[in-house]
């Protein structure tokens, strides 16, 4: 098959998110040229390791004794210690991000090298933390014809979620007139850094929904988000959609559920792509929020966080999918009374084809731990000589 029909059946793909393909065919025809068509091998290998070592230290953290910050110890081990509330005023959290510093604890527990460098979340479906427009929204439509990104909107959200910190007390920037010119180039800045895998934070909003609120940075995003789309869709991925709809076996899926709870666990949201039974071409990507075991069947699911509907659909495990006892898989959506806001019609249970990680997750995530950890050891410290508690404390000895 030589590169056309390949092109031409990968533009097939993702008919349920992209049916008006004239936007982002020049996108594709790019991904096929440049050879920017498959995943990348050294992303897949890097998270392999990096996951074999966490495991491996986890295995012994939780045989070794939890170590206490040095400073919280040295009134301890001085002559004095009848004021033992100094030990209280001493004491400061030694974990990833925590409120202690290089001289107290280790940059190794202060900013890991592992997925535990990604921020706790309290829920990775929160509605604050969502886009504002959906893969239905109205500037990728045109007419009665629909059109959607949902391959741009998952990633974009994720890279937002992982990345992006939001400082709603600082003002926000080129607000005056006649600034208008600095004020979008700046949003533009913000979206190409966040999109480069880059810590950024951004001055006068409170969260996702709120920035993406915004007009100015709404169109911003709704572009970024067809750049994305025709970015990923289109590789070699997108090809095995279309070539098949066969269901991994009922162990590999396991396996595959398995490695999502291990990034559930590092408050990683990754995202899947998934073709139906039944139409190998009608193709989806959204992201995961959470998993469980029905107690009921002993089936289990992955709650689905679906930029088809508005975030709150998404909320309380609401979307599914589920590992049957027979192997098969199933999308279920809460107690069938959702609309379709495509056809208006009850969504029903949907039998699912082919399944997989998105092919980008693992390079995406590798890139976003070391950009991270970067930014962790500068606002730590950790950079200066002599301000490692590893060598604060071989000194001593």
């Amino acid at each position: 098959m030589n590169r056309n029909l390949l092109l031409i059946a990968m533009l097939l793909l993702f008919s349920a998110c992209e049916s008006q393909l004239g936007t982002t065919i020049t996108g594709a025809f790019s991904n096929i040229v440049s050879g920017k068509f498959t995943s990348s091998s050294s992303g897949d290998e890097a998270y392999s390791e990096m996951k074999s070592k966490m495991h491996s230290k986890e295995s012994f953290e939780s045989v070794t004794p939890t170590c206490v910050p040095v400073r919280s110890i040295d009134p301890i081990l001085s002559t004095n210690t009848k004021n033992m509330s100094q030990i209280k005023d001493k004491l400061c959290s030694c974990s990833p991000w925590g409120t202690c510093d290089a001289k107290s604890c280790s940059c190794e527990k202060l900013c890991p090298n592992d997925f535990s460098i990604f921020k706790p979340v309290k829920e990775l479906d929160a509605p604050e933390d969502t886009l504002s427009f959906t893969n239905y929204n109205n500037k990728f439509s045109s007419g009665l014809t629909y059109k959607g990104y949902c391959w741009g909107i998952s990633l974009l959200t994720q890279r937002f979620n992982r990345m992006a910190s939001f400082s709603p007390k600082k003002s926000k920037q080129f607000t005056t007139a006649g600034q208008d010119s600095n004020r979008i180039r700046f949003y533009k800045g913000i979206i190409n850094r966040i999109n480069n895998n880059e810590v950024v934070d951004i001055p006068g909003f409170a969260n996702l929904k709120e920035f993406s609120e915004d007009p100015e940075v709404k169109d911003l995003l709704e572009d970024s988000v067809k750049d994305l789309w025709s970015e990923n869709a289109m590789s070699s991925q997108g090809l095995a959609m279309v070539a098949s709809a066969k269901t991994p076996e009922k162990d590999e899926l396991n396996k595959m559920y398995d490695d999502i709870e291990f990034r559930l666990k590092n408050n990683l949201s990754p995202s899947i792509v998934y073709n139906l039974s039944d139409d190998r071409t009608d193709a989806h990507v959204l992201l995961v929020s959470a998993s469980g075991v029905r107690a009921e069947t002993g089936e289990r699911y992955l709650c689905l966080r679906d930029n088809t509907f508005v975030a709150s659909m998404s909320q309380n495990c609401n979307l599914k999918m589920i590992i049957k006892k027979d192997g098969t898989l199933v999308r279920e959506m809460g107690d069938n009374k959702l609309i379709d806001p495509k056809t208006k019609l009850p969504v029903i249970p949907l039998k699912v084809g082919k399944v997989a990680l998105a092919h980008s997750e693992n390079t995406n995530t590798m890139e976003q731990i070391s950009n991270l950890r970067d930014k962790c050891r500068n606002d730590k410290n950790c950079n200066a000589s002599g301000n490692d508690v590893n060598k604060i404390i071989k000194g001593r000895h």
